[in-house]
């Protein structure tokens, strides 16, 4: 009515839609099944209210107007049968993922020079093993001094179990669900950053570590776009749960990587010292000072070699925040420090760290109805800041 395309009697506040307006509801059901627009509909209606089909020139435009949208169609069909046919085609590769045959892996052989008594540091010998091709699915590594950890479906598990009563295992990965977008874009930013820097090393022959990652895992969503990747990863966390799940989601990915898992809710890897050339570090200081009242770089520093670098992403609040006052409120075991950009750097310069590169990828004053950040409060800035550090050598 508004467009004219019917144009019923009006009666007072009444409308009479008399036969004429009728026909004409006819007419726009009927050229609305046709995929006509209104607009094209209206110069129908228009064209036979002027000619009431009784002009042939009338009559000649009009069939043009059903030739041509016919041609419009035709061609939008062609569009559909090509848009179909790849969509079958991502079907088809995506269900040939489903399908395919998912090779299993375990602890690689070549990671057992790496396995060392944290108590000693004294090389391992190891008793019942199950091998199939490079790898361990099971067995036991005990050292003379009595330290004893056992490989369990390709995991290496350690006797140090998680204590604390305000953590548990995400296999269900509820830590990422309920992210707002701009937050994810930061996380974009800030992985493109560390994928730069790491592209920038030779990994040849590298043991690359990150850990703490039942929180937020870097190299998992990562490793396919890792270049050179002719390196040892090793990967820990305090949850065996959390390892397995990951294991069992990189195993479907089908790469052909070195992978050692190790499940300890300590410091103390059963790792020798210095072995460690690069530390990732996307959340995982930010993770582990939730619970320990100290920063994973000084902790760990044994392990960390003597040219070893550290590429990560560290999340802070500005001082004063309410937002830490509630982080501690949820998980006491928090660290007072933890979230604080300042004494972040600081502990870097204590275990003679050095940042050579750095970039402040953003904030967010709305970390959305999650989960991860539930301690955030909404309209304090959370930043990011991702770096890349080397060690003093001198």
């Amino acid at each position: 009515m508004e467009l004219g395309i019917i144009v019923p009697q009006r009666k007072g506040h009444l409308i009479d839609f008399d036969e004429t307006a009728v026909n004409d509801l006819r007419w726009i059901i009927k050229l609305k099944s046709l995929r006509f627009t209104l607009k094209e509909i209206y110069d129908i209606i228009s064209l036979r209210r002027v000619s009431n089909w009784v002009e042939p020139e009338d009559i000649e435009d009009y069939i043009f107007k059903l030739k041509e949208k016919k041609g419009w169609i035709n061609a939008e069909l062609l569009q559909l049968r090509d848009t179909v046919e790849k969509i079958d085609e991502e079907i088809n590769s995506f269900s040939y993922g489903m399908n395919h045959q998912i090779k299993k892996t375990g602890v690689p052989l070549k990671a057992l020079e790496l396995l060392c008594c944290p108590c000693c540091n004294s090389q391992m010998s190891v008793e019942g093993a199950g091998i199939s091709g490079k790898y361990i699915f099971n067995g036991r590594l005990k050292c003379e001094c009595g330290y004893e950890i056992e490989i369990v479906n390709g995991i290496v598990i350690t006797k140090n179990k998680n204590e604390s009563n305000y953590d548990k295992p995400d296999v269900t990965r509820e830590l990422y669900k309920d992210i707002p977008a701009d937050l994810v874009t930061l996380f974009q930013k800030s992985y493109n950053y560390m994928l730069n820097q790491i592209d920038k090393i030779d990994l040849k022959n590298k043991v690359i570590l990150e850990t703490n990652v039942n929180a937020y895992f870097f190299l998992y969503t990562n490793l396919k776009n890792i270049r050179n990747n002719d390196c040892l990863f090793v990967i820990t966390d305090k949850f065996p749960e959390t390892l397995y799940m990951y294991k069992e989601r990189i195993e479907f990915l089908g790469l052909d990587l070195d992978i050692l898992y190790i499940a300890d809710a300590g410091s103390d890897y059963p790792l020798r010292k210095g072995c460690v050339d690069i530390l990732i570090d996307f959340f995982g200081t930010n993770e582990y000072c939730i619970y320990r009242h100290s920063f994973l770089a000084e902790d760990i520093l044994k392990y960390l070699g003597k040219s070893a670098e550290i590429i990560g992403t560290y999340f802070y609040f500005e001082p004063f925040s309410k937002s830490i006052k509630l982080l501690t409120k949820e998980y006491p075991e928090n660290y007072e420090y933890n979230f604080d950009i300042q004494k972040y750097r600081e502990s870097l310069r204590r275990a003679s760290f050095n940042v050579i590169n750095y970039e402040d990828i953003g904030f967010t004053k709305d970390s959305g109805d999650n989960l991860a950040f539930s301690f955030h409060i909404k309209d304090e800035k959370m930043s990011l800041y991702s770096f890349h550090a080397k060690k003093n050598t001198n």
